[in-house]
């Protein structure tokens, strides 16, 4: 088992958000995103084998999918199809 405290685990740059990658293995890769305010992720796409899944655990934004945009905010859970 491994637990993580993803509060102690945030990284921050004023630069880029950042990215980093927890926990690794063939069925299940979790990653972080830290965000400073006004920083974003350019819309993009994946080749995925599975869903992905992003939980907001703190700060709001915007979701982009093609024309539409979701509210990304505490609790909100999105998930991706493959």
């Amino acid at each position: 088992m491994k637990l993580f405290n993803l509060p102690e685990a945030a990284k921050f740059s004023t630069d880029k958000p950042c990215r980093e990658l927890l926990f690794d293995s063939p069925n299940l890769r979790v990653l972080t995103f830290n965000f400073e305010p006004g920083q974003e992720l350019p819309v993009h796409s994946h080749n995925a084998d599975s869903e992905v899944a992003l939980l907001i655990l703190e700060g709001e934004g915007v979701f982009t999918g093609g024309a539409e945009e979701f509210p990304a905010k505490p609790g909100t859970l999105q998930i991706m199809p493959s």
